[in-house]
């Protein structure tokens, strides 16, 4: 299941249990000093887990005023991104392409910052304040459905869940924010995802603009075909007609048919289907409507389990594109 993660946003890591002081730091404080600064380095490095499996992401981004730059890898190929005057220029190997965005580096920190707090605790070792954040149950819920969400897990097979946040503050900024979230799915399979973003001066470190930004196009203004494009440009689908498929190993491949609404999921020589219109998936002789959350047919543990991770690949396969099941129903 991780190694179909690409680049996904969330979640965090434990504090040590290093002695230390308490003190009464502000967090908001830290918060405000930080968001008020115009040149930043962060690095955003996202471990997950799923029983034995494990996957590690960084991403770089530099903000420098009103110019930033993004770089990380993706399946080996190396993505940089320029968002200028309000257009993010991506370069995805050779390919280019544009499209609006209104980012800035106050609401990128505003996305990933920490909401509804309802208590903090702060200690401090060596001019590092470590801060331990409670927030209040509607902000864990609201995490928590947004990593199933963007996971495609249905909510009613999650059998406990944890979200816990933290932070770290130096010289009155904060310089790291760490989100934590732990699912058990069906009381047996259990996932975890933890989000990393570290903060630093951007130092003498100068953000280049292209040269030649007149070969960055805007795409296709169709949703779906937006959605084509971006599958072949980051994810590296090949197109037959209105087919896309992907090899992922050698195992394992993926494929969207755009005509029938259906992506297919393929391991070995099986096939499970998941219909993107109608919201059912299929495996051998097993169908599961998610509208309903109802079987029909012979299903195996097995086969249930192969339904539901194959619309979980597709959340997956998505979200790399910054996309969702509404922009292909």
């Amino acid at each position: 299941m991780l190694a179909k993660i690409k680049w996904f946003v969330i979640i965090v890591m434990f504090l040590s249990g290093c002695t230390s002081k308490s003190i009464n730091a502000n967090y908001e404080e830290y918060y405000n000093n930080t968001i008020n600064v115009k040149n930043y380095k962060i690095t955003h490095n996202i471990i997950a887990s799923f029983g034995n499996e494990k996957i590690s992401t960084e991403t770089l981004f530099l903000f420098d005023n009103d110019l930033s730059y993004t770089q990380f890898t993706q399946d080996d190929i190396e993505v940089k991104q320029y968002l200028i005057d309000g257009i993010l220029y991506t370069e995805v190997g050779e390919s280019k392409f544009k499209m609006f965005d209104n980012s800035s580096l106050n609401s990128f920190i505003d996305s990933i910052s920490v909401r509804d707090i309802l208590s903090y605790e702060s200690s401090s070792k060596s001019g590092i304040v470590d801060f331990t954040i409670n927030v209040s149950e509607e902000e864990k819920t609201n995490n928590i459905k947004k990593l199933l969400n963007e996971l495609g897990i249905d909510s009613t097979n999650v059998t406990s869940s944890e979200f816990v946040i933290s932070a770290k503050g130096k010289d009155n900024k904060i310089i790291e924010i760490n989100k934590k979230t732990e699912i058990t799915l069906n009381d047996k399979n259990k996932f975890m995802h933890e989000s990393i973003y570290k903060f630093s001066d951007i130092g003498e470190t100068v953000i280049k603009k292209p040269d030649n930004l007149e070969e960055y196009l805007f795409p296709e203004e169709d949703n779906i075909e937006n959605v084509k494009m971006l599958l072949e440009e980051i994810l590296g689908y090949k197109r037959n007609g209105n087919v896309l498929s992907v090899k992922f190993n050698d195992n394992e491949s993926y494929s969207f048919d755009f005509d029938n609404g259906v992506f297919t999921y393929t391991l070995l020589s099986s096939s499970s289907i998941y219909n993107f219109k109608n919201n059912i998936g299929t495996f051998n002789n097993c169908t599961y409507d998610f509208n309903t959350f109802s079987k029909s047919g012979s299903c195996t543990d097995e086969e249930f389990e192969r339904v539901k991770y194959t619309k979980i690949y597709l959340g997956i396969e998505l979200d790399s594109i910054g996309k969702t099941l509404s922009d292909i129903k």
